[in-house]
């Protein structure tokens, strides 16, 4: 009986981090069109390849980095319903009050709007 070791190197959890983040910065600063694979991959500081073995598409990356913010939303359970909402209402408050969130928000309305592809990998999310 043999060891069966992966190949390869493991996924790095600070590269894959980076790469979010890169996104949602890009995202909100030039918008969804005008950035790049190549782009992202230069802000997070990693290569293309790492971006590509992750996601098959620009649009794939754009949904995870969004939906990275979303699960920071927890859908709270105070045993009251109206307390319930306006805990979530806080927490998104919180989120687009930075700047970063504001213009994230803003450019998945547009992008949406304007690319089907992106609104569909979207939604599906």
């Amino acid at each position: 009986m043999s060891d069966c070791k992966p190949l390869g190197r493991p996924r790095s959890t600070q590269s894959h981090q980076a790469m979010l983040q890169a996104t949602l910065e890009l995202l909100a600063e030039i918008g969804f069109d005008a950035m790049s694979i190549d782009g992202i991959a230069n802000r997070a500081g990693v290569g293309k390849t790492t971006i590509y073995r992750r996601y098959k598409s620009k649009e794939e990356l754009v949904a995870d980095a969004i939906e990275s913010i979303r699960e920071e939303l927890l859908i709270p359970n105070t045993g009251n319903f109206w307390s319930d909402i306006d805990v979530l209402i806080e927490s998104a408050a919180q989120i687009t009050l930075s700047s970063l969130g504001r213009k994230t928000v803003a450019m998945i309305i547009n992008s949406a709007s304007s690319n089907s592809q992106f609104a569909q990998i979207y939604v599906t999310k």
